[in-house]
């Protein structure tokens, strides 16, 4: 589609964004490049004219050895949401930091939060869960009133109506789980059939897909010996010559200057990608998509921090989860909470 990878990540301008153009109605242009940047058909004579037909406008500058797509719908998407990270969420958070003097460092923690979560809402949407091939549609509607069920469980409010309800959810639990068995089996049943029919024919390929790909499943690596690897550690000794380190005379010179747009930059590709969110809703993935606006927009975040010696709200708050140990879940003393920060 492009004449090299080069050119695809170095240049990408939207025309949707003009200095003019409303931020807002982003969505109403998305389609239209979606089909021009992920079409098989599309020449590289085309692609090089788009971009110069808005080159004047906007270009969006990358390091084309960080973002490398794999397929040409993912380096679209990724196109889009950069675009749009960079014209919307740095016109919106960017704009509101620079002009606003006498704003607070929690008032602005607010509008970049706001900026970022709206953009992914925008271009992203929320996933959508894909269940196993195998189940069937009344499964799905099982596990949909089981869900209904265990709601009504958290909000019933007497003991009488809990009782109630959690004799409603044991019951569809136990329907819910003898539909899966039941589904695993028919189509397991059909996959033996399918590989029954392969081998009489001949077909080695399709024998190999049933039997070693989808029969067997995911291999699980061996568990090292617990008793060999506890027996190692006990026998090992102990250093017979302990290191003696001196206190320094001096202390060290150590950089206690509010942190730099390089140190921030540094800070947001060392961030792993693919981790749940904090309690915030910001993921990693919309933080590096656009590393510069990102560190401008947190740089002037983090000189108000610095200067006020105060954080803000949201960062001191925690998702407290309960983690169920061993005896009846009815119990509250059965159950193990930690605090995601």
């Amino acid at each position: 589609m492009f004449p090299s990878c080069k050119y695809a990540a170095l240049a990408l301008p939207i025309r949707a964004f003009t200095p003019a153009s409303d931020p807002t109605c982003s969505s109403m242009m998305l389609p239209k490049y979606v089909k021009v940047f992920t079409s098989s058909k599309s020449s590289p004579s085309i692609v090089i004219r788009l971009l110069h037909a808005v080159l004047y406008r906007r270009i969006l500058l990358f390091p084309w050895c960080i973002l490398r797509p794999t397929t040409a719908e993912a380096a679209a998407t990724l196109v889009i949401f950069s675009c749009i990270c960079y014209c919307v969420f740095d016109r919106r958070a960017f704009h509101n930091l620079l002009n606003g003097e006498g704003t607070t460092m929690e008032s602005n923690w607010k509008e970049i939060k706001e900026a970022i979560t709206s953009t992914c809402h925008e271009v992203l949407r929320h996933k959508k869960h894909h269940h196993k091939e195998w189940i069937t549609v009344d499964t799905l509607d099982k596990i949909q009133e089981r869900r209904n069920k265990k709601a009504a469980i958290n909000t019933s409010r007497t003991r009488t109506e809990k009782a109630k309800a959690q004799a409603e959810y044991t019951e569809v639990n136990k329907q819910v789980k003898r539909s899966i068995r039941t589904d695993k089996r028919k189509y397991v049943e059909d996959l033996a059939t399918t590989a029954e029919k392969a081998a009489r024919e001949g077909n080695m390929r399709q024998l190999y897909d049933t039997t070693k790909k989808k029969l067997s499943g995911n291999r699980r690596k061996p568990e090292r010996p617990v008793g060999r690897t506890l027996r190692r550690t006990l026998e090992s000794t102990a250093p017979l010559n302990p290191p003696n380190i001196e206190a320094a005379p001096t202390d060290l010179p150590i950089n206690v200057s509010p942190p730099t747009i390089r140190e921030i930059i540094m800070a947001i590709r060392q961030i792993k990608s693919g981790k749940a969110p904090r309690p915030d809703n910001i993921p990693a993935e919309a933080l590096k998509a656009d590393v510069a606006a990102t560190a401008r927009i947190l740089h002037i975040l983090f000189n108000k921090i610095w200067d006020e010696e105060q954080v803000p709200k949201d960062w001191k708050e925690g998702l407290l989860i309960k983690i169920p140990k061993k005896g009846d879940l009815s119990k509250c003393d059965n159950y193990r909470g930690i605090t995601l920060l």
